[in-house]
């Protein structure tokens, strides 16, 4: 048997490995089974709550139910309309009877709702721009339209689709349904509603100008895969989602927002018409998710898509926008992606993302592993990419912030990637910056530039990390047993910048020029020797050795009520010559074994282990018996100076065995195949 590890991408190269196992072809033994069907795996309970479906077989527009709370859908025509489907579960009155509104099978339409008071369930104000509302749910209730029975005004009315004033509701599917101001308005009573699965892309164009407004006392809201397009804003104040308080409300606090596998896309990305296309909609274009004139008490954005934000001549088109939000705590925004957001000016307050502004922030706020893509985007439509100006003295310098921007890449920012002033301590840390980021050249000094200057990331004031300096390279080699070393020298003080508390961390990137492409690992614990230096060991090789080396300092907590608080970038050195130290280099290891059982393990490696450990080993040269079913592991040990990626590992016996995606340096990996003796 031959194995080969193929290791595809920047490693390159393979390895080869055989062995011999010798297969005894004995007659197959008789082996039974009997398979035993026993009771049910549950048992539904005689006292199970009811269940009530009414099914939409009508886009009669706003027709009443003829007689709400008698358990049947139906208008004076005999059809079930969605208002009527509505009233019904309204007036439900058991508490354990589930509602659910589904629409006909095979049916299709859309409800096209004139701007007639009559025709709506209310013309109450649902938020104070939404001055009345199609349809106001009361009750707990599934409404899944499956995305064939759409919702759109015939006129720019004034108001909203849905008015959701119940907890727990659950709406499902819905594919344009519109008015001329909100789709959904989660109001007070709506504790724990969500908007899971479908779109709304504005082609017959009324003005729809917000996906959802979110009230106070809205807590638990959820809105997922969905997909938003094409929607006129009006004024900043707005934007696809709203969390807002209303001029109905007395509170202005809401908890536990979650926003996730959104796609916020305002293609085409021209500069958008003030009345938008009235045909298509298609230069109509608002901000993402903006919070405004309301507390937030936890907020996630993850897994989305905020892609093509325009230009515009008068209002300002964010990603998303925090910076009129009274208060923030426990803000998550992780795993988007940023693309083609044109930001306009080259100031702060035209930000992908605007944290709020006069504010601080308590919990745990995240801004990471984000991916900030505005390579490629117009020339000077693209600034700054987060800016927070908090409300910091300094005499208050060194207070924690509660801010962590970690993880993300940039590339495309023209003025700063991160711009920070009047914030405390902010951990910025093992960010990446594309060659079309912002930066000085490569021979400025980055560490001390300021706002007149294009950076990756900015303290603008000794108020933001206190300005710390960064310590800086000055020597660089590659030792005999291929250890990468750098020699760090501490920064003197200087007028107006701050020395970082020691021990020190220290980020390494590697740069092909002048940015930060690729993060090289961090050590921690660096102190200064009595000379200012100090020799350090970069954890990784970098892909290439025709480029620089730089460093961002990370200071310790200077205090109980700090954190650790990170400066803005070195410095460039040019790299050492790493001779064959960069070459990829690896043991396999292949076993064989009976008896194995690997429970419920899914995983490449977790199979692998559980065969190993459950399993008996079989010796090379064995006999096997003729049927018997055997598991072959394979372990792969990366015994150079490089991760590994993309491990590929194939057999003559089984081909293609699996893909180990990354093994670091020191480490070993494995994946296990099983076989059945001919």
């Amino acid at each position: 048997m031959r194995c080969r590890v193929d290791k595809p991408g920047r490693l390159g190269g393979s390895a080869v490995w055989s062995r011999r196992l010798v297969w005894a072809l004995a007659p197959a033994a008789a082996f039974g089974m009997i398979l035993v069907a026993g009771p049910g795996a549950w048992e539904a309970s005689a006292e199970a709550s009811q269940a009530v479906t009414h099914f939409v077989n009508t886009t009669e527009a706003g027709t009443k139910d003829v007689n709400p709370g008698d358990g049947v859908c139906r208008t004076e025509s005999g059809a079930c309309s969605l208002r009527a489907a509505i009233e019904e579960s309204n007036a439900t009155k058991s508490a354990d009877t589930e509602v659910v509104i589904a629409v006909a099978e095979k049916f299709t339409g859309a409800i096209v709702m004139p701007n007639e008071r009559a025709l709506r369930m209310t013309n109450d104000s649902a938020t104070g721009v939404d001055s009345a509302a199609y349809f106001k749910v009361t009750r707990t209730v599934t409404i899944d339209l499956d995305e064939r029975l759409s919702v759109v005004p015939d006129a720019n009315d004034g108001a909203c689709a849905f008015w959701i004033e119940a907890p727990n509701v659950k709406l499902r599917n819905l594919k344009n349904v519109y008015s001329g101001e909100t789709a959904i308005v989660f109001g007070p009573g709506s504790d724990g509603s969500s908007l899971d699965g479908g779109s709304l892309i504005q082609t017959d164009n009324y003005r729809g100008e917000r996906l959802a407004f979110i009230r106070p006392g809205a807590d638990r809201v959820s809105i997922s895969n969905y997909t938003v397009s094409r929607l006129y804003d009006g004024s900043d104040r707005f934007g696809a989602i709203v969390v807002r308080k209303s001029t109905e409300d007395s509170d202005d606090v809401v908890s536990d927002l979650t926003f996730s596998k959104l796609t916020i896309d305002n293609a085409p990305a021209d500069v958008p018409d003030p009345d938008c296309d009235a045909d298509s909609g298609a230069t109509c274009a608002s901000s993402g998710i903006v919070v405004s004139k309301i507390k937030v008490r936890g907020m996630v954005v993850e897994d989305s898509q905020f892609r093509n934000f325009p230009l515009s001549t008068s209002d300002r088109r964010r990603a998303i926008d925090l910076s009129a939000a009274l208060e923030c705590s426990d803000v998550d925004i992780r795993n988007n992606t940023f693309t083609n957001i044109q930001t306009g000016a080259s100031d702060r307050d035209h930000a992908t993302i605007l944290l709020p502004e006069k504010q601080l922030l308590t919990g745990d706020n995240h801004v990471r592993a984000n991916t900030f893509d505005n390579a490629g985007a117009a020339a000077g439509g693209q600034a700054v990419a987060v800016a927070w100006k908090g409300d910091v003295s300094t005499a208050e310098s060194t207070q924690a912030s509660n801010l962590y921007i970690e993880d993300n890449h940039f590339d495309g920012y023209a003025k700063a990637s991160v711009w920070l002033v009047d914030t405390g301590a902010v951990t910025v840390r093992r960010n990446t910056f594309g060659t079309d980021s912002a930066s000085a050249a490569v021979t400025e000094n980055e560490e001390t530039g300021g706002k007149s200057q294009n950076l990756m990331t900015l303290n603008e004031e000794n108020t933001a990390n206190r300005r710390i300096l960064t310590w800086y390279p000055v020597a660089a080699r590659v030792t005999a047993g291929c250890e990468f070393q750098v020699d760090m020298a501490k920064p003197g003080t200087s007028k107006g910048y701050g020395i970082a508390s020691e021990p020190v961390t220290i980020d390494f990137y590697y740069t092909v020029g002048r940015t930060a492409e690729e993060y090289l690992g961090s050590v921690s614990g660096v102190t200064a020797d009595a000379s200012g230096r100090r020799t350090v060991a970069v954890p990784e090789f970098p892909s290439s050795e025709n480029g620089y080396v730089r460093v961002q300092t990370q200071g310790a907590p200077v205090s109980e009520n700090s954190q650790i608080e990170s400066s803005q970038y070195s410095r460039t050195l040019l790299l050492p010559a790493f001779g064959d130290c960069r070459e990829p280099k690896l043991e396999l290891q292949v076993r064989a074994w009976r008896g194995a059982d690997p429970g419920g393990a899914t995983d490449l490696g977790s199979i692998h282990d559980s065969v190993v450990a459950t399993g008996e080993l079989i010796a090379s040269g064995s006999r096997i018996g003729s049927g018997l079913g055997i598991w072959f592991t394979y372990t792969v040990a990366n015994t150079g100076h490089v991760p590994l990626e993309e491990v590929r590992v194939t057999d003559d016996l089984h081909q293609e065995v699996c893909v180990i995606e990354l093994i670091p340096k020191g480490a070993s990996a494995g994946c296990a195949k099983s076989y059945s003796v001919p």
